[in-house]
């Protein structure tokens, strides 16, 4: 089997992008060694020569080494889909694109997450295997929908496929998870439109996904239009808890990947598998363990704002929300201190 050396995946879907990661791994996995010859990497806060040292390492027991960076190309403020950015000190990164032309023959190299990469990120996707992915446009999401249960053996009536559509909208992670919950519900029995009513809760009134994603993903204003909707029906308490516990799994989560912990260990320790655990592991990806600190005295002040009556619980979480999806965190702190 011929599997390309390098691999490129970008663009706004990230489900369908985790999904097409799998299959490759799968791939790669066939004598059974391959977890043992994974390394990822933190794009920000790695070099392109530890990258090229990790490429060249010789597989343990294997046919294949995999090297994963995630986020080496960071996109714009706001946007959910591919920008033309240099990754920082773009220079030194310029020495992996001279590299890929010799890296060892074992060696397969994934570059996940993240913006078009400008000219490094060209000149890599030139020498490799292009994986994009957008979300779907609000039209042709049942057709995504139908798909996806075929691939999973769900039998969908034709109107409930467009009350999934309704109900859930384009979020792709969302979908997947619905459609895995409507299956162990169906036990291969043909899914009605009221059984979709009964078992999806409408996205709106969904606050892990509404709010937690976009908030931790940089779409602020997302996340505060979100937020709104969400403490129609939520205590504010509870949604400070809520995302209290998700920095805490992001705190986890980046401190293992540091240490070079392997997916598996990962999942291990914050009980996921699949797509969350995935998904989770890209989030983390995404922050600095000094962002995430700066996150935390964010948290912990917004509580005296509200222990001490600076500020109403509504209105704190407001602030809150919209300082952890701008990156405002540390600069925040350090003005009330």
């Amino acid at each position: 089997m011929s599997v390309a050396m390098l691999h490129f995946f970008h663009g706004s879907d990230e489900f369908s992008l985790r999904e097409e990661f799998r299959r490759l791994k799968a791939d790669l996995n066939i004598d059974g060694a391959l977890e043992a010859n994974t390394v990822t990497f933190a794009g920000p806060r790695s070099s392109a020569q530890e990258v090229i040292a990790a490429c060249d390492t010789v597989p343990f027991l294997g046919d294949h080494r995999l090297v994963v960076v995630e986020g080496l190309f960071r996109r714009g403020k706001g946007s959910r889909d591919i920008v033309d950015e240099e990754p920082k000190e773009s220079g030194g990164w310029d020495a992996l694109v001279e590299y890929v032309d010799r890296m060892p023959e074992t060696t397969v190299l994934a570059l996940i997450r993240g913006g078009a990469g400008g000219s490094v990120g060209k000149a890599l996707r030139s020498k490799g295997e292009v994986h994009y992915a957008k979300l779907p446009d609000q039209k042709v999401v049942s057709r995504w929908i139908r798909d996806r249960a075929k691939s999973i053996d769900l039998r969908l009536e034709g109107r409930a496929v467009g009350a999934i559509a309704d109900l859930v909208g384009n979020d792709t992670w969302q979908l997947a998870n619905e459609l895995d919950k409507l299956s162990a519900y169906s036990d291969g029995n043909l899914v009605t439109e009221s059984d979709v009513r009964q078992l999806i809760v409408p996205t709106r009134e969904h606050p892990p996904w509404d709010v937690l994603d976009p908030m931790i993903e940089g779409r602020g204003a997302q996340a505060l239009k979100a937020l709104r909707m969400v403490l129609e029906h939520m205590f504010p308490l509870a949604v400070m808890a809520m995302i209290q516990r998700a920095y805490r799994q992001l705190a986890i989560v980046r401190e293992m990947l540091d240490s070079g912990a392997s997916s598996a260990d990962i999942g291990q320790r914050v009980g996921l598998r699949g797509f969350p655990l995935d998904k989770v592991i890209g989030q983390a990806s995404g922050h600095t363990s000094e962002a995430i600190r700066a996150a935390y005295a964010r948290m912990i002040q917004a509580d005296v704002d509200i222990k001490t009556g600076v500020f109403d619980l509504e209105l704190s979480l407001e602030l809150l929300v919209t300082d952890l999806a701008t990156s405002r965190v540390g600069r925040s702190a350090a003005a009330r201190a």
